[in-house]
């Protein structure tokens, strides 16, 4: 957080909170009132200074007020660096990858630090290198097709994976590919994707 927000925060801790003026797209780019947000200063600042609450409820702090956000998907957009490396869509690097997930509509999610995050669509196909086998031999279309196939295991199956098990093994972790329902994706990760007062 900057520091002039702390001390913003000490003066006038009683400011209204704002709702449904801020949302974060499936792009990673945050709207105002619909609208991108163009200017780069005023990107990173929201970027800079976005924080969550003890309600799984995600907020830009603008001086003393939080202004919470919309989201299309999860709190976090992570896109392919051209080094291979995850980035945020806030500019913080990915860490700590736990899990991946994938939706019925093909949106892959990954459970890392700063938080649960959209994989960009855009950095799918790219991403397809770095998926492996449960022997570590890299999935070819084939094996990926009959895995997204497979209906017999239902979306994220606390029973096991499904016959073909698929990782995605990047930034030196191997981590389980599962699957979500996309309805299930805020109450998963414990976020409020609408929050409201």
């Amino acid at each position: 957080m900057d520091e002039y927000l702390s001390k913003a925060l000490a003066k006038w801790p009683k400011v209204p909170a704002v709702y449904g003026w801020l949302a974060l797209d499936r792009r990673g780019r945050w709207l105002l009132r619909g609208s991108p947000a163009l200017n780069p200063a005023l990107v990173d600042y929201i970027s800079r200074n976005y924080f969550s609450d003890s309600q799984g409820r995600w907020f830009f702090q603008n001086g003393p007020q939080r202004v919470y956000a919309d989201l299309d998907c999860t709190p976090f957009v992570h896109s392919l660096g051209g080094d291979g490396r995850l980035i945020a869509h806030t500019g913080s690097p990915v860490r700590a990858l736990r899990k991946a997930w994938m939706d019925e509509n093909g949106a892959l999610i990954l459970g890392a630090e700063p938080g649960p995050g959209l994989m960009l669509d855009r950095d799918l196909a790219a991403l397809c290198e770095y998926l492996v086998d449960e022997r570590d031999r890299p999935v070819d279309e084939e094996i990926f097709l009959r895995w997204m196939a497979d209906t017999d295991s239902p979306p994220d199956s606390r029973l096991g994976a499904p016959p073909c098990r698929i990782r995605l093994a990047i930034q030196g972790a191997r981590v389980d590919l599962a699957r979500i329902h996309s309805a299930r994706v805020a109450s998963h990760f414990g976020f409020e994707a609408k929050p409201r007062p």
